[in-house]
């Protein structure tokens, strides 16, 4: 049987029954007599001990050394144990003399001859930190063995003992709170202000125990049995009127001092009863536990000759202020979740207790009064210390005097193309030489290296060149601060391939290093500055930053410090005082996360009795809990106990802070050597914890759930090892805040042997809502399931592979709100809530550590080859699958069966890996023998290793390594979002990724410039905010003080622009302006001093606002329009958009994998000359947009020809040909418009893009398409109610084809714009395992969007990797033409037109007539004297229109000008003249509704007259509408006028019909692809083009097919017939299966051209006949065949 020791001497039986009986009187002969033989061995024995050390020697010396070792606290003493009970159970205490009754008292439980060791002290923090020295000092006392007296005068607190509690507590938390969970390194010394001088003391927070296993800890008081002796002694009438008379005699005169001791040398000065504990207060329970607070040091006996009566002894005796946590004793084996617990889970270790008492040897008498609290409490976190060193050595491995590794200067990205060196294009550059007056001007070619460009430049200012250092100089882009890659050809730079898209001129500027401007490099202080984590964020916004901190704590403890002293001062009437201090109390409590410890609450109870102060309802003492409180009968004998509440509160206010950030630091380890280690894969234990409560939960939860729950899961590789346990669902709590209390014991059926080192503890809190509750949220619903209100993960093992162990408070972040949400809300505004979880891991007598496995000796491949057929031929078909996801179980064993076949294919190792069965110590020496021996993969194919499903921390160092070997730096910045989500999977702050992406950021400032918004956007993550915020502040810490402070100010102007956003936002459209003027005001002071990069490109510098072209849109979001002015001269004004009340994260992503499927396609040959804008997220819903400039909206194009613009087909072409009126412009601007139509079909497809109504749609006046705001996607449609709007695969409107088409019909380009399209796609279905790995990594990132595998399957699908290229063309053409045919999103289109009708017209920087690009005023043209309409002409684009002459003869110029309109254009002229003036009376109009044709040579004579008409009157009318500025605009000339062609037309003759083919010529090719395979012939019809018919008509063009010879006709195959086209695209497969190759050989393919008609015969368009003997039938064959007259069938 266990005993525990207690701190008096007695050893605690645990199996004492609970109930006593009052002992009957006793008279004062029988006490007295009872002292004095106690007496007399007392002083006997405290002789023997006195040599062995004393507390409290004024010489503070050093205690000699004893010889003997001091006994355990924990003994197993078998046979006393059951000699002891039944002694006691044996006696009938009733029949006992005083004599027999204090011999057995003396013989059973004192052990005075082995004098046992004092209970370990507490630290207790200084109430005032900022109080004088005064209230602090150093204790004359060493740890040693029991002193038996005190020597010299001190004062001393006098303890309060609490009565026995008649139950347990049911609110008893399950964890000693006194017990503190991490060590502080300093003792601080805590003295309660009086007017005396008081000695400062220690207050011990726990005895230094020490278990041997999970065992329930016990109560050191006197156990019920020994309640009946004491009380048979303490409760005589003589007895207790002593101890009042004397207790009053030694009462100080006055109320603030405290009694005076005096100690004395010789055991004969010692009081009666002062070694007797008989305070009936200090009964306890048998079955709780309690680990005594030390208000004072223990064993120290007062010796005040005045203390006449034993009751002064006791009260005034050195023993530990009880206080009690009942706790409840685990019985048996536990199975599953069960709610009892054992109070060793929380025990402190030995290796705490031991440095402690270190640390008062070491420090001796040293006053520590000047210290503050806090720094006892931030004791280092050992894991963010460790990862600051090794961010220093990878600092060292940069040095700051080396170009190399510190530039100073971005660098133009490169973006290395295929067959760049053999396209033989030449373009123009133009370099910049400071000692000449004009640029250098010459032609290369762009596969020529960007030395040879510095060399021919140097050649204008360098006569012989061998006396030059060429690698001196760099060629810096104009207008930016980025430099081109010396090394690197220059065509691959993605500045000059944006200058060859947009065909603007390659501007650059020569430098020498010397020159350059190198602001950003690091210097030599950087390089030796010490790595701060938290010194440089600041300026960073930290939305999850912890609500404590040190000013505020210091501040709340200086308050309780007065209160306190108050409180002291005014002891008789303290009622008003300590309800202010307990408010202090509760603030500090609300501090650290609204925690409130069960010994928090128990010690508010005590304060407010000792007072005689009503308690509050939500602080109400337990009936069945008395162990705070005095007994009725010795209520007069508590000396004064306000001041021993107010140390035991101080004390319990100290461990709650110290539980505080002890859980804050992700390791806490014993020191090395501290503690014996043991190996995990040796322990047997399953692994358990008890889930106590969760604090802190928000009021408006109360009502709204009606209870929770907890569901616990182990996670490893991103999945449960095991089915989660579930909690038991219990309600709230009210004590000084709501809280829920589960005490609940979880067991998971696993060994600690079995747990994988990266095995995660994951809790999750739900909420049954209150089905009576008015206020809950969605009640309208009646939604009955409960809600997931947050979770919380936690490492099992520490970062220094120990288990951890000890109490943890665990935040868990939630934003869940309950009532309506307002109606603004965003993520801005939806702020986050902090619950706090406690949770008690076992403390075990050992440390266990994780140590792996070794690999093991070698792999034993074999080839694949070797395998059968059958097998071979499965495991090839697992392999070619893009992903392990839909793996089937027979499948992933039959993988890690056949693994060491796989060797040849390196690019499977993620599929062998995710196959493993299983990834304990068992398979995981396999697992690390594999992939050390594995050959490098690919760095895109080993992104795949850092996803969730391989948490393993040596799987992903090694994919790691393949990344850094094989991606460059500008690859990185690509793929660099990814990577900072992948840090979420990692286990530790410190690990391989995270040194991978610091040591590029050293080496590359644009990666330290994107690495550090993506590092500042993943801030507000509420599970891994603080990782990230650690990151940011050793990212900034090796960066260097100037690229530092340049993001300082780029962090700066965001925060900023987001208020001027926001009050914008919010303003009334009237005063938005003003308001966007006061802001922009404000944001240039910004830039008084010094110049600021853009935080979309560190190369893009600006020196100030523009605030005169700043504005805003009109959108839902009001997003402003910044313009800045660019620092260098040579460049041009910088335009971006700042948007609030938006999250750009998605839209990040979307514009990322449109840019990575870019670069695949310029990879292989593909230009789809895609438009890439930049954008970026500065935080919570809000960021900067890269504008486009000369780009308008669909809609406002659309919309120019009236509100139904969007059902029209020629606005988009009408558009263009405003912008480029000339042929050969328009014939470029169609073609960019192909292409990047293209483009966009194939990304908006793969991507699932939605919302895509015509204002997310915008063109560039050079041809040049491209889609913003992805707010949707993965197939996420936007919805219109129950309709969907996104019908269609993607926007292709017949506006789109009539420019691609030229005109209404199909053409060739048509055909173009098919096998663009096709193309594309099949280049991107070579790399989908690429796009699911990029969105697989991008899921935790809290996309709404994008959140689990079906999102991913979205893209796998759309993407038909199992499809052939032959098939997937098919498909892709089958979704084209369902787009074009599409009426929804023309519908979709005129609805979205419909909700802007009300837009206005555009400003006076816009153009105001859709066919002019400008606005012209009298000013600028001069006056106009007359307009006439001089004659029309007939024209074709390519159908008939007619086009008016009009003359217009100006004031001060001789000619006339002619300048050419359409009827069109004059209604719009009309239209807008209306809005502009709808008060005034304007000319009619001529109708544009005429019977019979419109465009006809008689409508155009009578409309020519009434135009006229419509001029006169209008020239004649009022200055205002004559002269305004839309009709000034109207009447300039164009650049379409001054060509005799016109505007958008071919001029034919007026009387003359465009050419016709010659009648019964046939003429044509038609595009087919052959192939064979698995026994079947795959004929393929593509395209056809330049059919001709005899009547010159659009004939209906399909394709019939036989193979020849064929009598029965039973080869017949034909298409589908293709409607009024000359240009049929058809991507249709006409499929022969049977006939092998001997069979095919003899035979011929026949395929012929018909025409379908409806009301006549169909009639031949030509054929053609191919002998299959002529092809490969191995391979494919795509070729053009011409047309001919043959035989058809």
């Amino acid at each position: 049987m266990a005993y525990i020791s207690s701190s008096n001497g007695f050893r605690q039986n645990i199996s004492s029954s609970a109930g006593t009986t009052r002992p009957k009187e006793i008279d004062k002969e029988e006490a007295l007599q009872m002292e004095a033989e106690a007496l007399a061995k007392l002083r006997k024995d405290r002789r023997q001990v006195r040599g062995q050390g004393r507390a409290f020697m004024p010489t503070r010396q050093k205690p000699p050394a004893s010889g003997r070792q001091e006994p355990d606290l924990m003994v197993f003493p078998e046979s006393d144990a059951k000699k002891n009970t039944e002694t006691l159970l044996g006696i009938d205490v009733e029949k006992l003399t005083d004599a027999e009754m204090e011999r057995l008292l003396l013989d059973d439980f004192f052990e005075l001859k082995r004098p046992p060791k004092p209970l370990a002290l507490s630290q207790v923090p200084v109430v005032n930190p900022r109080a004088s020295s005064q209230f602090y000092g150093q204790p004359s006392f060493q740890s040693s063995q029991w002193a038996p007296g005190i020597q010299g005068n001190m004062n001393l607190l006098p303890t309060f003992s609490a009565s026995y509690p008649k139950c347990a507590d049911p609110f008893q938390n399950g964890y000693n709170a006194n017990v503190p969970a991490v060590q502080r390194h300093n003792p601080v010394y805590l003295r309660l202000p009086t007017c005396t001088q008081y000695m400062s003391y220690q207050m011990s927070a726990s005895a230094p125990f020490q278990p041997r296993g999970n065992l329930p800890g016990y109560s050191n008081t006197v156990p019920p049995d020994m309640a009946k002796l004491f009380d048979k002694i303490a409760t005589t009438s003589e007895f207790v009127k002593n101890g009042r008379l004397s207790a009053e005699a030694d009462t100080p005169k006055s109320e603030s001092t405290s009694p005076t001791l005096h100690g004395a040398d010789n055991a004969d000065s010692i009081n009666k009863f002062d070694w007797l504990d008989l305070d009936p207060l200090s009964k306890l329970k048998a079955d709780s536990t309690d680990f005594s607070i030390h208000a004072q040091v223990s064993g120290a006996a007062p010796t005040d000759s005045k203390a006449k009566d034993p009751w002064d002894a006791v009260l005034l005796e050195e023993k530990p202020i009880k206080h009690n946590s009942p706790e409840k004793k685990l019985n048996g084996k536990p199975s599953g979740a069960t709610v009892t617990r054992s109070l060793s889970l929380n025990i402190r270790p030995t290796h705490l207790q031991q440095k402690w008492d270190q640390t008062v040897r070491d420090r001796g008498t040293k006053v520590l009064a000047e210290k503050s609290p806090l720094k006892e409490f931030e004791a280092d976190d050992e894991e963010v210390a460790a990862f600051c060193e090794e961010v220093a050595r990878l600092r060292k491995k940069y040095p700051s005097n080396s170009l190399q590794t510190n530039p100073g200067f971005v660098l133009s990205p490169v973006m290395l193309q295929r067959n760049l060196n053999a396209e033989n294009a030449n373009v123009k550059v133009s370099i910049e030489i400071g000692s000449l007056q004009q640029p250098v001007t010459f032609t290369c070619d762009v596969s020529s290296p960007v030395e040879l460009i510095i060399m021919q430049a140097l050649c204008w200012v360098h006569d012989d060149l061998s006396q030059v250092d060429i690698e001196s100089y760099i060629l810096k882009v104009c207008g930016q601060e980025e430099v081109l890659q010396n090394k690197h050809c220059l065509g691959s730079h993605e500045y000059i391939q944006l200058c060859r898209k947009w065909d603007t001129d390659i501007r650059l500027q020569l430098l020498s290093h010397s020159t350059v401007n190198r602001d950003l490099a690091r210097t030599a202080e950087d390089d030796v500055s010490p790595v701060d984590l938290n010194k440089h964020l600041a300026v960073v916004d930290r939305p999850f930053k912890k609500p404590i901190t040190r000013q505020s704590i210091e501040e709340l403890l200086d308050t309780y410090h007065e209160q306190v002293s108050m409180c002291l001062k005014h002891e008789s009437n303290p009622y008003r005082l300590v309800e202010q201090l307990i408010k202090v109390v509760r603030n500090i409590c609300k501090t650290v996360g609204s925690v409130e410890t069960q010994a928090i609450t128990e010690s508010v109870k005590k304060l407010r009795r000792a007072v005689n102060l009503p308690r509050s309802r939500s602080i109400e003492a337990s009936p069945t809990n008395l162990s705070d409180q005095c007994a009725p009968d010795s209520a007069g004998q508590c000396d004064n106990p306000l001041q021993e509440t107010l140390a035991l509160l101080t004390t319990d206010l100290h461990n709650l802070l110290q539980l505080h950030f002890s859980s804050e630091n992700s390791a806490v380890t014993s020191p090395p050597g501290g503690r014996p280690l043991k190996e995990a894969r040796y322990s047997t234990d399953h692994l358990q914890f008890t889930i106590f409560a969760a604090h802190g939960i928000p009021t408006g939860w109360v009502s709204c759930f009606e209870k929770y729950y907890l569901v616990c899961s182990l996670i490893h590789n991103g999945k449960d090892k095991f089915k989660p346990v579930q909690s038991k669902k219990v309600g709230t709590y009210k004590s000084f805040f709501y809280l829920v209390k589960w005490d609940e014991l979880i067991i998971f059926p696993i060994q600690i042997s079995q747990l994988p080192l990266e095995s995660i503890l994951q809790l999750t809190l739900y909420g049954i809502l209150n089905p009576n509750s008015g206020g809950s949220p969605d009640a309208n619903k009646q939604r009955k399931g409960p809600e997931m209100l947050g979770r919380v993960s936690l490492p099992l093992f520490t970062f220094r592979r120990m288990l951890i162990g000890g109490t943890k408070l665990l935040h868990l972040w939630t934003s869940f709100h309950t009532g309506p949400a307002p109606a603004a809300t965003t993520r801005k505004t939806n702020l986050m809530q902090r619950i706090v979880l406690q949770v008690d891991f076992p403390l075990p007598a050992f440390d266990i550590v994780y140590i792996p496995p070794h690999p093991t000796k070698s792999c034993a491949w074999q080839s694949i080859e070797s395998l059968d057929k059958e097998n071979k031929s499965r495991l090839l078909s697992l392999l070619a699958k893009e992903s392990a996801f839909g793996l089937s179980k027979e499948e992933k064993a039959f993988i890690w069966e056949k693994r060491y076949y796989c060797l040849e294919y390196r690019n499977s190792l993620p599929k062998i890996l995710a196959s493993a069965p299983n990834w304990d110590v068992a398979y995981l020496s396999d697992i690390y023998s594999l992939i050390h021996a594995w050959p490098p993969m690919t760095a895109v194919s080993a992104l795949e290793l850092l996803d969730s499903r391989f948490s393993d921390q040596e799987v992903r160092t090694v994919a790691v390594k393949w990344v850094e070997e094989g991606l460059s730096d500008d690859e990185l910045v690509d793929f660099l979002p990814q990577f900072v989500q992948a840090i979420k999977y990692e286990l530790y702050l410190d690990n391989s990724l995270v040194r991978f992406l610091l040591t590029r950021s050293l080496g590359n400032i644009r990666i330290t410039h994107y690495f550090y918004w993506l590092l500042k956007d993943s801030l507000n993550d509420p599970y891994f905010g603080i990782r990230y915020e650690r990151i940011l502040g050793a990212l900034l810490s090796v960066c260097g003080k100037g690229l530092r402070e340049e993001l300082e100010k780029q962090t700066r102007l965001t925060q900023l622009l987001g208020v001027v956003a926001e009050k914008v936002r919010q303003a009334n459209g009237s005063a938005r302006q003003v308001v966007l003027q006061e802001g922009m005001e404000r944001a240039q002071l910004l830039f008084s001093k010094t110049k600021c990069r853009l935080p979309l490109s560190p190369s893009l510098v600006a020196k100030e606002l523009n605030i005169k072209a700043c504005s805003f849109f009109s959108s839902n979001a009001v997003p402003l329009k910044v313009t800045m002015i660019n620092v260098d001269p040579l460049g041009e004004e910088l335009n971006s958009m700042f948007k609030v009340g938006e999250d750009l994260r998605q839209d990040m992503l979307a514009l990322q994998m449109i840019k990575i499927m870019d670069k695949l396609w310029l990879q292989e040959g593909l230009d789809l000359r895609m438009v890439l804008f930049k954008c970026l997220s500065t935080g919570r819903d809000r960021g900067m947009v890269e504008l486009v400039l000369s780009s308008d909206t669909l809609r406002k194009i659309q919309v120019e020809n009236g509100v139904t613009g969007s059902f029209k087909d020629k606005p988009l072409a009408e558009w263009l040909r405003k912008y480029n009126p000339s042929e050969e412009d328009y014939a470029k601007a169609s073609e960019n418009f192909i292409y990047s139509c293209a483009g966009c079909c194939v990304a908006t497809y793969v991507l699932g893009i939605c919302d895509r109504h015509n204002d997310n749609i915008m063109l560039r006046t050079t041809g040049h398409m491209f889609h913003i705001d992805f707010g949707k996607f993965l197939g996420h449609a936007q919805m219109f109610g129950s309709f969907k709007r996104d019908r269609a695969p993607f926007v292709l409107t017949s506006d789109m084809a009539y420019v691609i088409n030229g005109g209404e019909k199909p053409t060739r380009r048509f055909q173009l714009f098919v096998d663009l399209c096709c193309q594309a796609y099949n280049l991107l279905r070579k790399h989908t395992s690429l796009f699911l790995n990029l969105l697989s990594l991008m899921l935790p990132s809290g996309l709404p969007e994008l959140t689990g595998i079906q999102d991913l399957k979205y893209v796998h699908d759309a993407l038909q990797p199992q499809a052939t290229d032959t098939e997937a063309t098919i498909f892709f053409t089958r979704l084209i033409e369902s787009s074009l045919g599409s009426v929804a999103t023309k519908f979709n289109f005129f609805i979205h037109n419909l909700a802007q009708r009300f837009a206005g017209l555009p400003s006076n920087d816009e153009a105001i007539l859709s066919f002019s690009p400008k606005t012209y005023t009298l000013k600028q043209d001069g006056r106009i004297k007359e307009a006439t309409i001089f004659t029309y002409h007939k024209r074709y684009n390519p159908d008939k229109y007619y086009i008016y002459v009009v003359r217009v003869v100006r004031e001060g110029q001789d000619n006339s000008a002619f300048i050419f309109r359409t009827f069109d254009e004059f209604q719009e002229l009309h239209n807008k003249l209306s809005i502009l003036f709808p008060l005034w009376k304007l000319p009619g109009f001529p109708s544009k509704v005429v019977l019979g044709r419109t465009h006809i040579k008689e409508v155009a004579a009578k409309r020519k007259v009434e135009l006229n008409s419509y001029i006169q009157s209008l020239m004649g009318s009022s200055p205002e509408v004559a002269e305004c500025d839309l009709v000034y605009t109207f009447f300039h000339p164009l650049l379409r006028d001054d060509k005799s062609e016109g505007c958008d037309a071919i001029v034919m003759p007026l009387d003359e019909p465009p050419l016709s083919p010659t009648s019964g010529r046939i003429e044509g090719e038609i595009k087919l692809s052959i192939s064979y395979r698995n026994g079947t012939l795959f004929i393929m019809v593509m395209h056809i083009k330049n059919l001709v018919t005899e009547d010159n008509a659009d004939p209906n063009p399909y394709v019939k097919t036989y193979l020849l010879p064929d009598p029965h006709k039973t080869s017949k195959r034909k298409t589908k017939v293709s409607r009024k086209t000359c240009n049929p695209t058809f991507n249709e497969m006409l499929v022969y299966s049977g006939y092998n190759k001997e069979t095919l050989r003899q035979r011929e393919l026949q395929l012929s051209v018909l025409s379908a008609e409806s009301l006549r015969e169909n009639f031949f368009l030509g054929g053609v006949t191919l002998p299959l003997k002529d092809f490969n039938l191995n391979q494919e064959t795509i070729k053009w065949y011409k047309l001919t007259e043959v035989p058809y069938l």
